[in-house]
């Protein structure tokens, strides 16, 4: 079934499908984080370059396509691809805007195993979870090459990419102290040290967590996004002044 979602001030037409009628649902319900979007309306500049990494079925860069002039979206599962290809062929006035890339962004080239833990197009596949489920395996793009080259003029970056953040984002230093785009990052902490022993866990995920924060230590300000609002971010803040470690959260806002 095809159908037109309205999402703040813009709309755009998708595939739903069966096993994602329950996503679709709340999208139209406007209950799908919306400070997702909210972040992308006031931070998006008009004809500006949107990176959306793990940009799945393509709601976030349909969306960011109505601002963007251009809008580069990566996506690794093959079956989340085929929808987000899809669901561009329905929106003709938007497409041209977006250049869908059947790719891993990582922190080296080459092949990057991943997995689906439920099955392929949903939205948890992972490179944290090899084994588990539906295995493949996915072209990966350097990030550090990427960034310093084709996409050096990007402004906006968005990543969700379930764990792979945390080693894509130090490999992006160099781009985010020259360049500092307006970052939404989704944490993905649950998917590191699986298996590891509560106290080991703790720590590879405090280490991990301390390299992404560090690679943006020269930005002005930064904010929690929860599903439903922006808030203050304390924590992070306090580590960047202070150095005091605390649980980051689940999806920043880094603004220049």
């Amino acid at each position: 079934m095809k159908k037109v979602f309205h999402v703040g001030r813009f709309s755009f037409r998708a595939h739903v499908r069966e096993r994602l009628a329950r996503f679709w649902d709340l999208v139209e319900q406007g209950r799908w984080e919306p400070a997702t979007f909210e972040a992308f309306e006031r931070y998006i500049r008009p004809g500006c370059a949107f990176a959306d990494i793990g940009a799945w079925i393509g709601s976030t860069a349909l969306f960011a396509a109505h601002i963007a002039s251009e809008v580069h979206a990566f996506e690794p599962d093959p079956a989340a691809f085929a929808t987000l290809t899809a669901n561009l062929d329905l929106n003709p006035e938007l497409a041209p805007r977006i250049r869908a890339i059947n790719a891993a962004v990582a922190d080296f080239e080459g092949e990057l195993p991943m997995a689906a833990p439920g099955r392929q197009g949903m939205s948890e596949t992972s490179s944290l979870l090899a084994g588990a489920g539906e295995t493949f395996t996915a072209p990966a793009l350097d990030a550090a090459k990427l960034f310093a080259n084709g996409l050096s003029h990007v402004e906006f970056v968005k990543m969700d990419i379930e764990g792979g953040e945390y080693a894509t984002i130090p490999a992006m230093k160099q781009f985010l102290e020259d360049r500092k785009p307006v970052v939404l990052l989704s944490l993905h902490p649950r998917n590191l040290g699986i298996g590891l022993a509560e106290a080991e866990r703790t720590s590879l995920v405090e280490h991990k967590t301390t390299a992404v924060l560090d690679a943006f230590r020269g930005y002005g300000r930064v904010q929690t996004v929860t599903s439903r609002e922006i808030l203050p971010a304390p924590a992070v803040e306090r580590y960047f002044e202070k150095g005091e470690y605390a649980d980051a959260g689940e999806s920043l806002l880094f603004l220049p």
